[in-house]
């Protein structure tokens, strides 16, 4: 199972149907002389609304409004419910998204905003160390980036590869391309069923 297949914790057979990556133009600003991979975490929230709103819609509406956004998945339980799952940058010296706390704060917000009854929800926090271990095994991801690190779980989830997925991104500078690119590539080709995946 994929990492973040396990973080998860879906009932078998439930389905992943939507992917989105939002852009890097909303990534927080490094100082200068200050390496993105040191600093900062990924918080993640998976919840269950109580909606019978598609998920890519709902998704889009909740992170609509999370400043920081980097990611939501979504898709569905065997009992046809849906599940998703949004991922926020945060920074230690950016005070709105500088804690689990103000994470959760911020998607309550969203969840009032979009008038979704999600009841209980799971925040996890993922720091770089915590994101560099699930790659152990799985090639060289010493110069990628924390966003990097944490997409590159997300396409895993995806393509069910770990390894191919670090090959890839890594042959990205190769390319002359960015990583993200290649990630953006990669899920496109798991939406058109290109790539298997859950």
């Amino acid at each position: 199972m994929s990492r973040l297949g396990m973080v998860l914790d879906l009932e078998d057979g439930s389905r992943l149907t939507d992917v989105v990556l939002y852009p890097e133009d909303q990534a927080l600003p490094t100082a200068p002389g200050e390496e993105s991979l040191q600093v900062g975490a990924i918080y993640f929230h998976v919840l269950t609304p109580q909606s019978t709103t598609d998920p890519h819609s709902l998704a889009g509406a909740i992170s609509s409004f999370l400043p920081t956004r980097l990611a939501s998945i979504a898709g569905y339980r065997p009992d046809g419910a849906t599940w998703l799952a949004t991922a926020q940058r945060a920074r230690h010296d950016i005070t709105q998204v500088n804690s689990g706390p103000a994470a959760d704060a911020l998607l309550r917000r969203a969840l009032d905003l979009t008038g979704t009854r999600a009841g209980r929800f799971r925040g996890i926090a993922f720091p770089p160390n915590l994101l560099a271990e699930a790659y152990a095994g799985s090639g060289d991801v010493a110069e990628w980036t924390l966003e990097e690190l944490f997409l590159g779980l997300v396409v895993e989830l995806a393509t069910d590869d770990l390894p191919e997925v670090v090959t890839t991104g890594n042959f990205a500078t190769r390319r002359e391309t960015s990583r993200r690119e290649v990630f953006d590539e990669l899920l496109g080709d798991w939406s058109a069923g290109i790539v298997r995946g859950p």
